[in-house]
């Protein structure tokens, strides 16, 4: 058995609206099939749109569900449009991009609370 490789990752920063998503998913696409798992590090974001939230089901999907896709996430302005679409329940969220990268048990940390 090989030994587990840590997530590809993208660093996401400023906004992802409708203007800014297409290009966001041209960067991912391409690699997110060949390189699972994969994070996306939405830490430097601030602002979420539903062209955002579309663009990272897309790309969910196109990982496949036996894929781990991860998302860290700390900005309320991103925090909050997730929840409330419900993909916090198709994603794996993170507070902190370390805990995203890390490997299951060796401190994963559960999936974002409800709080």
């Amino acid at each position: 058995m090989g030994a587990l490789r840590p997530p590809l990752r993208w660093r996401l920063r400023g906004e992802v609206d409708l203007l800014t998503a297409g290009k966001v998913e041209s960067a991912i696409k391409t690699e997110i099939v060949a390189a699972p798992p994969a994070l996306i590090d939405m830490t430097g974001l601030s602002f979420l749109d539903s062209a955002g939230l579309a663009m990272l089901a897309r790309e969910h999907m196109m990982a496949g569900w036996q894929m781990a896709f991860r998302v860290a996430v700390t900005h309320r302005g991103v925090i909050a449009p997730i929840r409330l679409t419900a993909m916090d329940r198709l994603l794996t969220m993170f507070y902190t991009v370390a805990h995203g990268v890390a490997m299951p048990g060796s401190g994963r940390m559960p999936a974002f609370p409800n709080g």
